[in-house]
Protein backbone atom coordinates (compact mmCIF):
# COMPACT_ATOMS: atom_id res chain seq x y z
CA UNK A 1 0.00 0.00 0.00
CA UNK A 2 1.40 3.58 -0.37
CA UNK A 3 0.22 6.33 1.45
CA UNK A 4 -1.47 9.45 -0.41
CA UNK A 5 -3.58 10.99 2.05
CA UNK A 6 -3.10 12.16 5.84
CA UNK A 7 -6.14 13.32 7.94
CA UNK A 8 -6.98 15.79 9.67
CA UNK A 9 -5.32 15.57 12.80
CA UNK A 10 -3.84 11.95 12.25
CA UNK A 11 -0.87 12.63 14.92
CA UNK A 12 -2.73 14.73 17.23
CA UNK A 13 -1.09 14.37 20.36
CA UNK A 14 2.00 12.02 19.42
CA UNK A 15 4.09 14.39 22.25
CA UNK A 16 6.99 11.89 21.95
CA UNK A 17 7.26 12.42 18.29
CA UNK A 18 10.62 14.07 17.44
CA UNK A 19 10.47 13.69 13.18
CA UNK A 20 9.05 12.87 10.47
CA UNK A 21 9.37 12.28 6.99
CA UNK A 22 6.59 12.57 4.86
CA UNK A 23 6.44 9.90 1.88
CA UNK A 24 7.02 10.73 -1.93
CA UNK A 25 3.56 9.23 -2.67
CA UNK A 26 1.86 11.70 0.00
CA UNK A 27 -0.29 14.39 -1.90
CA UNK A 28 -2.93 15.64 0.92
CA UNK A 29 -2.65 16.64 3.98
CA UNK A 30 -5.68 17.55 6.06
CA UNK A 31 -5.76 20.16 9.06
CA UNK A 32 -4.06 20.70 11.99
CA UNK A 33 -2.24 16.67 11.08
CA UNK A 34 0.85 17.45 13.80
CA UNK A 35 -1.49 19.03 16.51
CA UNK A 36 0.06 18.38 19.94
CA UNK A 37 3.01 16.62 18.47
CA UNK A 38 5.11 19.08 21.51
CA UNK A 39 8.27 17.74 20.58
CA UNK A 40 8.37 17.53 16.84
CA UNK A 41 11.49 19.23 15.87
CA UNK A 42 11.80 18.72 11.99
CA UNK A 43 9.06 17.58 9.26
CA UNK A 44 10.64 16.08 6.46
CA UNK A 45 10.16 14.97 2.89
CA UNK A 46 10.99 11.98 0.98
CA UNK A 47 12.94 13.16 -2.36
CA UNK A 48 10.79 12.48 -5.08
CA UNK A 49 7.64 14.22 -3.36
CA UNK A 50 5.29 16.41 -6.51
CA UNK A 51 3.15 18.03 -3.52
CA UNK A 52 5.13 19.01 -0.83
CA UNK A 53 8.91 20.27 0.54
CA UNK A 54 10.93 20.74 3.63
CA UNK A 55 13.42 23.97 4.35
CA UNK A 56 14.98 23.59 7.58
CA UNK A 57 12.20 21.35 8.93
CA UNK A 58 9.57 23.38 8.13
CA UNK A 59 6.76 22.02 5.70
CA UNK A 60 5.86 23.58 2.55
CA UNK A 61 3.75 23.47 -0.52
CA UNK A 62 6.00 22.24 -3.28
CA UNK A 63 6.69 25.72 -4.88
CA UNK A 64 7.24 26.96 -1.22
CA UNK A 65 4.61 29.43 -1.47
CA UNK A 66 3.06 28.22 1.70
CA UNK A 67 4.04 27.62 4.97
CA UNK A 68 2.05 24.36 6.05
CA UNK A 69 3.51 23.56 9.15
CA UNK A 70 6.15 24.90 11.84
CA UNK A 71 7.34 22.08 14.09
CA UNK A 72 5.95 22.29 17.53
CA UNK A 73 9.04 21.18 19.19
CA UNK A 74 11.56 24.17 17.32
CA UNK A 75 12.36 26.81 19.74
CA UNK A 76 13.97 30.41 19.57
CA UNK A 77 13.78 33.01 16.42
CA UNK A 78 12.04 31.93 12.43
CA UNK A 79 12.65 33.49 9.52
CA UNK A 80 9.93 32.70 6.89
CA UNK A 81 11.71 32.47 4.05
CA UNK A 82 10.88 35.49 1.06
CA UNK A 83 8.80 33.92 -1.51
CA UNK A 84 6.44 32.63 0.96
CA UNK A 85 3.02 34.36 0.05
CA UNK A 86 0.87 32.50 2.28
CA UNK A 87 1.09 31.17 6.45
CA UNK A 88 -1.74 27.75 6.63
CA UNK A 89 -4.74 27.83 9.35
CA UNK A 90 -2.74 26.59 12.48
CA UNK A 91 0.84 26.37 10.78
CA UNK A 92 2.53 28.03 14.16
CA UNK A 93 -0.53 26.86 16.65
CA UNK A 94 1.21 25.80 19.76
CA UNK A 95 4.41 26.27 19.10
CA UNK A 96 5.33 27.88 22.67
CA UNK A 97 8.91 27.68 22.35
CA UNK A 98 8.77 30.49 19.47
CA UNK A 99 10.53 33.42 20.80
CA UNK A 100 10.29 35.30 17.27
CA UNK A 101 8.38 35.51 13.96
CA UNK A 102 9.86 37.30 10.68
CA UNK A 103 7.56 37.95 7.59
CA UNK A 104 8.79 38.10 4.56
CA UNK A 105 7.11 41.27 2.50
CA UNK A 106 5.87 38.78 -0.09
CA UNK A 107 3.57 37.54 2.14
CA UNK A 108 0.12 38.40 1.71
CA UNK A 109 -2.31 35.77 3.37
CA UNK A 110 -2.21 34.70 7.21
CA UNK A 111 -4.76 31.82 7.95
CA UNK A 112 -7.03 30.84 10.90
CA UNK A 113 -5.53 30.40 13.94
CA UNK A 114 -1.81 30.63 12.92
CA UNK A 115 -0.30 31.69 16.24
CA UNK A 116 -3.12 30.27 18.45
CA UNK A 117 -1.55 29.13 22.02
CA UNK A 118 1.86 30.52 20.96
CA UNK A 119 2.87 31.44 24.40
CA UNK A 120 6.26 32.32 24.30
CA UNK A 121 6.08 34.77 21.38
CA UNK A 122 7.19 37.86 22.07
CA UNK A 123 7.88 39.87 18.64
CA UNK A 124 6.13 39.76 15.39
CA UNK A 125 5.81 42.27 12.46
CA UNK A 126 3.04 41.95 9.96
CA UNK A 127 4.42 43.33 6.51
CA UNK A 128 2.47 45.99 5.05
CA UNK A 129 1.83 43.04 1.85
CA UNK A 130 -0.50 41.09 4.14
CA UNK A 131 -4.09 41.64 3.07
CA UNK A 132 -5.73 39.16 4.52
CA UNK A 133 -5.67 37.67 8.15
CA UNK A 134 -7.99 34.76 9.44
Amino acid sequence: ATLTKLDKAAFDGCSSLTEITLPKKLKTLGEAVFEGCTALEAINVAEGNASFASADGVLFNKAKTNLLAFPAGKTGAYAVPSGTEEIAASAFSRCVGLSAITLPETLTTIGDEVFYRCTGLTELTLPNSVTSIG
